[in-house]
């Protein structure tokens, strides 16, 4: 029996996030919950950020922050210090950025913590659409030749990054990778 399913590693993990991200749709649509509002530029640590609330139930739903995670961890460091540093429901403060950077480092964003437009609009992605891009990705895996007649180089052009893969699927090598088209430009020596 020819089974239809990669044996692959990366295939089941692909599955088991895909039946996550099914639940996580119930949740978001029982919620009801509604787009992040955008920003012009970037929100850091400290700053005001109207949807504060909102966004720490969002990285909460996906697991990038702690659930139960209410403000800042180091707030209580700083009891001594002013009330105008410490977190307000309406700050994005130090759990919030460090959350926003886990999931930036989890979608292949440039991982600085800080809230732009860029990780809004992938933060506004709903959880539905994410269902369908993962059930696209497990597709395209079925397509694949199995086994492979060489060993795998992958590229994920969001992250920028190469990965080559030794014949038994294990991980041999990673490198960066520039995204674009290739130009063909020829010099010519000057003529003295």
């Amino acid at each position: 029996i020819v089974s239809v399913e990669p044996d692959s590693e990366e295939y089941r993990q692909t599955e088991a996030a895909m039946v996550r991200y099914q639940a996580l749709t119930k949740q978001q649509e029982a919620d009801d919950t509604k787009p992040l509002p955008m920003v012009k530029t970037g929100v850091h640590a400290g700053d005001a950020y109207p949807a504060a609330e909102a966004l720490r139930a969002r990285l909460q739903l996906e697991g990038d922050i702690a659930a139960g995670t209410d403000a800042d961890a180091n707030s209580d460091a700083d009891s001594n210090s002013d009330s105008d540093t410490k977190a307000t429901p309406r700050s994005f403060d130090k759990t919030l950025s460090a959350g926003v950077k886990h999931y930036q480092q989890r979608h292949g964003m440039t991982a600085d913590g800080e809230l732009g437009p860029a990780t809004i609009r992938s933060l506004n992605v709903p959880m539905s659409r994410r269902v369908a891009q993962l059930e696209d990705s497990l597709e395209r895996w079925r397509w694949l030749p199995e086994p492979y007649l060489h060993p795998r180089l992958m590229v994920n052009l969001p992250e920028f990054m190469l990965r080559g893969y030794t014949p038994d699927g294990k991980l041999d090598f990673t490198m960066r990778v520039v995204d674009g088209q290739r130009l063909d430009i020829r010099v010519q020596a000057r003529k003295r």
